[in-house]
């Protein structure tokens, strides 16, 4: 048998190979249950060598330690068949075991090499593409995609999803007019990719076009909201288009209803909730208890250290909970961490440590001592994965730490930068008349104030 794209299979249960095509299409649509279709697939036939290789690449891109010991199994599962599991299962298996051994950035170059062997393994692809992301790869993410392109036919399954991938790696390496045009193309072929809409979603939040963002994303909302398991990170987009203009209530509206709008153990939702807390925290916003849930889970990680962009997310909500022991015990594991080498142990080294530690001063009110780290950590931040716009938050920090410390030369610096990127932005420019009263310009603050609240008003209507 083969799948919709032409790829070889192990099975000869139709409706396992049926089941192995619809979560296929399901991973790379962010929409249902990948994991509980591929359930399907294996219930129909239970040594389908494929459909245990695309359960545990799927689970390797979740930054999950607790799904490694199911994957361990599904690896073996594979390896136990021998040459009868195929050359992509095998090769799958190969990249999962290395990925759980912590080698992963070598895990990713062999999704990456069995996406150029075999271009139209879908889940080989994806997996590599996000694998890049969870690494901080940004040409990568573009490049990969370029790679594979030429092999793939617009009548195959899938193939819009590929220009979605696509834009997504042209806005992460700065190309923005591609990127948004990529972007719309997915979604003219496929209106219901999220990723596709988070792509050009990312062009707007780099470029500052608040007005446009928020009327693209709901403009589209019945396209990305329903049945996506990536709703959650766009709400949260969402929410920061809001937080640019200035509307925190708004804001936490979207946090409640959309960002986390229940309880959850999922690693990835739960970054969105710590990141957009800890915004809000930057603005002085009072959250109320919603720091509870975050910590729920988090707590338990304390001593993990398993990946240290998570970390960081850690690290907000133990300082956002007022757990200064649970902070000192995270920066003792990640220390750990970073003397035992491998992916993450370079991660928390370069990028997570001086994020943590700078975050944590920046709590203690110790301003200074928190721009220094943020600052060593923001030229290294790419190295621990996310995107640009989840890393933005170690500049935002580092720029109100030097604003609340009277730092005055700093505080004009980052925030000459962050205008530069967001010219338009009411919070930056209500940073930037505190710069001016900082140092004594009365009168420009009082113009710079007065054209945040205008360029507000105009993004409210």
């Amino acid at each position: 048998m083969r799948d919709a794209r032409g790829m070889t299979l192990t099975t000869s249960n139709r409706s396992a190979a049926d089941c192995y095509d619809a979560a296929v299409l399901e991973f790379a649509s962010f929409t249902d249950d990948p994991v509980v279709t591929l359930d399907k697939a294996l219930e129909a036939d239970p040594n389908f060598a494929e459909a245990l290789a695309a359960k545990a690449a799927l689970f390797c891109t979740t930054s999950e330690q607790p799904l490694e010991a199911e994957t361990v199994a599904l690896v073996a599962a594979i390896e136990g068949q021998g040459s009868a599991a195929g050359e992509t299962a095998r090769r799958h298996a190969a990249a999962a075991k290395t990925w759980i051994s912590g080698d992963w950035h070598k895990a990713n170059a062999l999704w990456g090499s069995l996406a150029m062997d075999h271009p139209q393994d879908l889940v080989a692809v994806q997996t590599a593409h996000l694998t890049d992301f969870l690494l901080g790869q940004n040409q990568m993410l573009r490049d990969r995609i370029a790679a594979v392109l030429p092999a793939w036919s617009e009548d195959m399954p899938g193939y819009s999803y590929l220009y979605g991938m696509r834009a997504f790696g042209e806005e992460e390496s700065g190309r923005y007019a591609e990127a948004e045009a990529s972007g719309l193309r997915a979604l003219e072929m496929q209106p219901r990719d999220p990723w596709a809409v988070h792509a050009v979603t990312h062009v707007m939040e780099m470029q500052g076009r608040t007005a446009d963002g928020i009327a693209h994303l709901r403009g589209r909302e019945g396209d990305w909201a329903p049945d996506s398991f990536l709703a959650y990170h766009v709400w949260w987009h969402l929410a920061l288009f809001h937080l640019d203009r200035g509307d925190t209530e708004e804001a936490l509206k979207l946090y409640d209803s959309g960002v986390h709008p229940r309880h959850t153990e999922v690693a990835m939702e739960m970054l969105d909730a710590a990141s957009l807390l800890w915004r809000l925290r930057l603005m002085d916003v009072e959250v109320g208890a919603r720091w509870k849930d975050p910590l729920t889970l988090y707590e338990a990680q304390a001593e993990d250290g398993y990946y240290a962009f998570n970390d960081m997310h850690a690290m907000m909500t133990f300082l956002g909970s007022e757990r200064f022991d649970l902070a000192e015990r995270l920066v003792a594991t990640m220390e750990r961490r970073a003397a035992k080498g491998g992916s993450n142990g370079m991660m928390a080294r370069d990028a997570g440590l001086p994020t943590v530690r700078g975050l944590l001063a920046f709590a203690r009110g110790d301003y200074e001592t928190a721009v220094e780290h943020l600052e060593l950590a923001r030229p290294a931040a790419h190295r621990f994965g996310g995107s640009h716009a989840q890393r933005d938050v170690i500049a935002w920090t580092a720029t109100e730490a030097a604003l609340r410390g009277n730092l005055s030369p700093r505080a004009q610096g980052l925030l000459a930068e962050r205008l530069a990127a967001k010219p338009q932005s009411p919070t930056i420019l209500r940073q930037q008349a505190r710069l001016y009263r900082m140092t004594g310009r009365t009168a420009e603050a009082e113009r710079t104030d007065s054209q945040a609240s205008n360029l507000a008003a105009t993004l409210a209507a």
